[in-house]
């Protein structure tokens, strides 16, 4: 099973291809710098690395880069992009309501437009790399894992701010002591 994974940012779009079964990671690459004439497009597999230099005007087109690099009939890894199974997209805020991966369905992607305030520079084209990647890998499951999942966990695992405390008292009672002892020397000096 290959599995997709893209994080398309603010001005870049980062992506992996992995072999799911055995763990393997077929190609990663970026696109760095969308929007400007000098965007730079880096791809690796076990056998190649290529880094263009290009203009690539929005997201769509650098999507459309990496596919190309994907299906290259020379350095590509697939033959056609229904060999991808599922696509994941990291999406930065789905505020309270995502706790953990799901599947995208019109439901999500409202939610992630309706959440786009919090996280104005990072949620858009988040967003947008989804609705692509539809077009795009149309017979592929779309999976969203959410950065905000991550913190909603830590809520739910009171021991952690507990052990914070005891080290913010810990250090505390370090710096004290320390203080104490240069302020000793400063006396004797």
């Amino acid at each position: 099973m290959k599995i997709l994974i893209i994080n398309s940012g603010s001005s870049s779009i980062k992506y992996q291809l992995i072999e799911m079964l055995s763990e393997h990671l077929i190609c990663h690459g970026i696109v760095e710098r969308i929007g400007s004439k000098d965007s730079v497009l880096k791809y690796k597999t076990d056998d190649i690395e290529i880094e263009n230099v290009d203009e690539i005007a929005n997201h769509k087109n650098g999507l459309e880069k990496i596919v190309d690099f994907l299906l290259n009939k020379k350095n590509g890894v697939i033959k056609n992009t229904n060999e991808i199974e599922i696509v994941g997209h990291r999406v930065v805020h789905g505020g309270n309501t995502y706790s953990k991966t799901t599947l995208i369905d019109e439901d999500v992607k409202s939610k992630i437009k309706e959440y786009f305030a919090l996280a104005p520079l990072h949620n858009p084209p988040n967003l947008e790399g989804i609705i692509l990647a539809e077009q795009i890998f149309s017979s592929a499951k779309q999976i969203a894992v959410f950065d905000t999942a991550f913190h909603l966990k830590l809520l739910n695992m009171p021991y952690l701010i507990d052990f914070s405390l005891k080290m913010a008292f810990s250090y505390m009672d370090f710096m004290e002591q320390a203080i104490n002892m240069s302020l000793k020397r400063l006396m004797i000096i």
